[in-house]
């Protein structure tokens, strides 16, 4: 005996009730699962691919990670009053981090992409639960800067920050 299900294809609109949504902060979180590489196909919520024709993918190093993160802290902690920051921590403590390094002419760069939380959703009654994948999905669905979500492009070759989307 054997069953047969099928399905329309169709999707249900959810009721909000049956949905529970979990926020976990960076600042709860161990160093280890705070830092993702993005992919070189990695896109924004819009569909945009972060990287364009003009530039080139290059893999990143620890060495190239620790370079970007002095940068971005003392970017932040001159130029941007409004992140998260603890006198007894880092303040990319309080970011979950991805970056992806490319090349554009002849200079080396980092795009960087800082949030304070992330977003999964569970169904209730059911095992399914939703989550944005960090290595493929910008998390940032404001695309710009507030206190919880920041972009900045980093120039390693001038050692700088060159953009801080707002």
């Amino acid at each position: 005996m054997f069953g047969l299900s099928a399905c329309t294809g169709k999707q249900t609109k959810q009721n909000t009730k049956s949905i529970k949504i979990e926020k976990k902060w960076a600042k709860d979180c161990n160093k280890d699962s705070k830092i993702h590489i993005l992919a070189y196909n990695a896109q924004l919520t819009s569909g945009k691919k972060v990287l364009t024709k003009k530039q080139k993918y290059i893999r990143m190093t620890k060495d190239c990670i620790n370079d970007v993160e002095n940068l971005i802290v003392k970017y932040l902690d001159e130029k941007d009053n409004n992140h998260y920051f603890d006198n007894k921590n880092n303040t990319l403590d309080y970011y979950f981090r991805q970056y992806l390094c490319y090349k554009e002419n002849k200079d080396f760069f980092v795009f960087a992409n800082l949030y304070a939380y992330r977003i999964t959703r569970y169904e209730i009654n059911t095992t399914n639960a939703f989550a944005s994948n960090p290595v493929i999905n910008v998390i940032n669905p404001l695309m710009g800067n507030n206190k919880d979500y920041k972009i900045l492009i980093v120039n390693l070759s001038k050692r700088s920050i060159c953009s801080f989307a707002k």
